[in-house]
């Protein structure tokens, strides 16, 4: 193995030398590419940067010549040059136009693997002395080298200065990593003086002597020495008062400097500031401790030289990015804060300090959203970040950026909470004139917020002087935030672009007759909110056949590609789509893109996936919907909703072997709420997690009661919402329920749809193997209206298959044809899967899904849902039946 990975280009055509170079290559732990022509070779230098370019010396002279030109032309401004070396066959002699060419060598088949390891790495390995070399500076830091030919300006008239011995900190440090140590030692004793200099010169420093402060002094000045040795007792001026001459001349306050003395801790404590003198060694002098000390010291001085320099570059990069630090040891109650940060604030740092002083210099419309986030903060490991305004000492309105890193122990309690803040006020002001000048969104080529907004303007006053009708379509794609969370933003911005791209094709193209009179105008209002305006709509079927096409460019499903994995991975979408027209719904833009809202978020309490024309019944609808939300923190607050129990029958013996939990809320005024109602409020709310958390908890609990009571091999169906799925601590919410309430793993079910499997197969597919690791039953429910397909069931991890009750539903109807049951019968059969019906009526239903084979039932026939206690009863009444 080589001593690092190299990139390299292999372009032969010889099959025998090209299997031998890759597969020794690839042994020595190269990362290659191969290509068997010279333009595939150089299509591959365009798009990919390479350490090694390898070509076959067969190759004609002109082509040749092409790939020799581009390599020479690459130019990487932090990277080595791209080297190129040939490949032959022993005994061959290499060919004049290669020859005569700037190649680093040849590489000759057949060879071991050793001769080729070490050719590469002679050629390959890094020269810290070239320029362009990066060396670690041991704070995070690199150095390197400057090369005159690139940068002619900065060396203009500064060869002396450069190689001067007069050296900034800086250019010390690189004097250290080059040069031995410079020692100017000071002793009127020319004996002691002789053997100092033997000593210090056989350790390999390089040593200038004088024989008094006076004449020390002068040569500090003009050499700047590494270190001073100075004895105490010198004539005219002591060597006390020397040091302190040395400290007042310029870059000498942290020169390092001895004192050789006769006397002991007294006399250096005697001194007004002892700590001018860096050390010091009593008299008879130990030169090898000495010298060891010496050794120390300069190390020591290196490292505060270093960090001098990193503290003044991070400054720097404080002062030039406006930047402000904060550091808080949360353990310890202790607090930091920059200079830079105080600048920032436009406030004097005195007085005791606190956050709470903090947030009143927020503005006021911002407290708020600020006192939230900071708290969320607080409670989040990991980076976030967060935007709002202060009002500075100047009484000036500022735009703070804060980007905040919570550290927490083992036990996810907090320890330390830094924070940089960033005053971006004249970014905003710059990117709001950005966005005045260009009226399009960057990603998507759509009109960007302001403009559409516009647009719509325009259109009213159109629309109105002909008396004519548009329509205003506001639409969100389901669940996008999934997109973001389980890959990234890129991902999600590429998504987006697709979307995009997809949808003004679907109104470039399409049946004459029906296209619309004028072409849509699309925008983006943000994130994946988008709205088109359709002008001159002379009737609501237009309008629906538009948003049809929206709906229609998603039924294919997106490709991602993550970064992390090579693997591309598919992932469906859906879209909600809000519908308000002019002059019906509104004849200002305001009211129209409020009820278009409206109607929007009426699409995604009914299930999404659709649209729905605004009416005067929305409005109530939605003012009801508020009150719903808060109604729901105060019943999960309160406990007010239940948990009902619907059984599980075996087709056997008509057993009961389970139940599925079920989730009621019986509203004081609405009556019961269904399950679906009550889990899309909670989603609305952000309350999805409480709640779920809660409904798994009792669900274990009333399980653990029931098989303590006499029904050990009962089990537990549990439904889980898109949003509980997309939950990280799904499985430590389930393990920790399994745990408290000691139960089997394999006496729960989680039941999930067909839509929230196939929305992200990759983590589907990862998650439900955790699943199965912690060893719980997986079923997917309402089987047969999804969009899952036979090869995906194969590959997930499940065991039941629930047939939807539409289908049980047309079993004993003389005019529909139950054929599509009988074959989700048959298939899951075939995977090995259990089939479970669901919503079975009558015994016309129960009958023929037993004579296909289906395994379990449950539906009215047998019970409705039933709170604990009626449940407790029922299961009671079938175990003494069986017996």
């Amino acid at each position: 193995m080589l001593d690092q990975t190299y990139d390299v280009l292999i372009v032969e055509s010889d099959i025998n030398r090209q299997s031998w170079i890759t597969s020794t290559l690839e042994l020595l732990g190269c990362k290659l590419k191969q290509t068997k022509s010279i333009d595939a070779g150089l299509s591959q230098l365009a798009s990919t940067r390479y350490d090694l370019v390898l070509i076959s010396q067969d190759f004609p002279a002109k082509p040749c010549q092409r790939l020799i030109n581009a390599v020479a032309s690459l130019h990487h401004p932090f990277h080595t040059p791209t080297l190129m070396a040939a490949l032959g066959n022993k005994n061959s002699n290499l060919p004049t136009h290669l020859a005569n060419s700037d190649l680093t060598g040849r590489l000759t088949f057949p060879s071991t693997i050793n001769t080729v390891g070490k050719t590469i790495e002679h050629w390959l390995a890094a020269d810290e002395s070239m320029p362009g070399a990066l060396i670690a500076d041991g704070y995070d830091g690199f150095f390197y080298k400057i090369d005159e030919n690139t940068l002619p300006l900065l060396f203009t008239d500064q060869t002396t200065t450069l190689g001067s011995s007069s050296l900034s900190p800086a250019k010390r440090i690189n004097a250290h990593h080059s040069g031995p140590t410079s020692i100017l030692l000071v002793n009127d004793d020319p004996i002691a003086q002789e053997i100092g200099l033997d000593q210090l010169q056989e350790a390999k420093f390089n040593v200038i002597t004088a024989n008094d402060g006076a004449e020390a002094i002068g040569i500090i000045c003009q050499h700047r020495p590494d270190l001073v040795i100075l004895d105490a007792d010198l004539p005219g001026t002591d060597g006390y008062q020397v040091c302190k001459q040395i400290r007042r001349l310029d870059q000498c306050e942290h020169l390092p400097i001895i004192i050789i003395t006769g006397s002991h801790h007294q006399a250096i404590a005697e001194q007004p500031n002892p700590t001018q003198i860096t050390d010091y060694v009593s008299k008879p002098l130990s030169w090898p401790m000495l010298i060891h000390r010496i050794n120390m010291i300069q190390q020591y001085s290196l490292s505060q030289e270093q960090l001098a320099l990193s503290q003044r570059r991070f400054g720097t990069a404080q002062k030039l990015t406006n930047l402000g630090f904060l550091d808080f040891d949360l353990a310890n109650k202790l607090g930091y804060t920059s200079a830079s940060f105080w600048k920032i604030l436009g406030h004097e740092p005195k007085g005791n300090f606190s956050m709470r002083d903090y947030g009143q210099i927020v503005h006021l419309d911002d407290r708020e959203q600020y006192k939230t986030e900071i708290q969320e903060s607080l409670q989040t490991q990991g980076t976030t970040k967060i935007q709002y305004r202060i009002v500075n000492g100047n009484g000036d309105t500022r735009v703070i950026l804060a980007t905040r890193e919570l550290t927490c122990d083992s036990d996810g309690i907090g320890l330390r909470l830094s924070s940089v803040i960033q005053d971006i006020t004249e970014q905003r002001d710059h990117d709001g004139d950005i966005q005045r000048i260009s009226p399009y969104d960057e990603l998507t080529g759509f009109y960007n917020r302001l403009s559409f907004q516009h647009e719509i303007q325009q259109s009213i006053i159109l629309h109105q002087s002909f008396d004519a009708c548009f329509a205003l379509l506001i639409m969100n794609l389901d669940n996008f935030k999934r997109v973001n969370d389980s890959f990234n933003y890129s991902s999600g911005d590429k998504l987006l672009v697709e979307f995009s791209s997809r949808v003004k094709k679907e109104f470039d193209v399409g049946d004459p007759a029906q296209k619309l009179l004028l072409k849509p105008i699309f925008g983006r209002h943000g994130g994946d909110c988008f709205a088109i305006l359709l002008k001159a709509t002379n009737n609501r079927a237009t309008v629906a056949l538009a948003a049809e096409k929206i709906i229609s460019a998603l039924k294919n499903p997106f490709t991602i590609k993550p970064e992390s994995d090579r693997k591309p991975r598919e992932i469906f979408l859906t879209a909600s789509i809000g519908i308000a027209e002019f002059p019906n719904d509104g004849a200002h833009a305001g009211v129209l893109q409020e009820n278009a809202l409206t109607a929007l978020q009426a699409v995604k309490a009914s299930g999404r996936n659709g649209y729905r024309f605004f009416d005067r019944d929305l409005r109530s609808s939605s003012f009801r919907n508020l009150n719903l939300q808060s109604a729901l923190r105060d019943a999960i607050k309160f406990e007010q909703i239940a948990v009902h129990y619907l059984p599980i029958i075996s087709l056997a013996g008509e057993t009961i072997v389970g139940v599925e939990a079920l989730l009621r809320w019986s509203h004081p005024d609405l009556g019961d709420l269904s399950p679906s109602k009550v889990i899309d409020l909670a989603e609305q709310t952000g309350l999805i997690a409480t709640l779920s958390q809660w409904i798994i908890d009792q669900a274990c609990l009333q399980l653990a009661n029931w098989q303590q009571a006499g029904h050990p091999n009962l089990i537990m169906a549990i439904n889980v919402s898109p949003l509980q799925f997309a939950q990280d601590d799904l499985c430590k919410t389930i393990t920790k329920s399994i745990e408290t309430h000691q139960l089997k793993p394999a006496s729960l079910q989680i039941e999930l749809t067909e839509n929230i499997l196939m929305a992200d197969i990759k983590r589907t597919t990862d998650l439900l193997g955790k699943l199965k690791q912690i060893g719980v039953g997986i079923s997917i429910d309402d089987f047969g209206t999804g969009c899952s397909s036979l090869g995906n069931l194969h590959d997930f991890p499940i065991n039941n298959l629930k047939i939807d009750r539409r289908f049980i539903r047309n079993i004993d109807q003389p005019s529909e044809n139950p054929g599509v049951t009988q074959a989700i019968i048959a298939m899951g059969k075939s995977l090995g899967l259990q089939l479970i019906a669901e919503g079975i009526e009558t015994q016309v239903q129960l009958d023929y899904v037993r004579k296909q084979g289906c395994d379990f039932a449950q539906g009215y026939f047998f019970s409705q849902p039933m709170a604990a206690a009626a449940a407790t009863e029922y299961l009671q009444q079938s175990t003494a039946q069986s017996t």
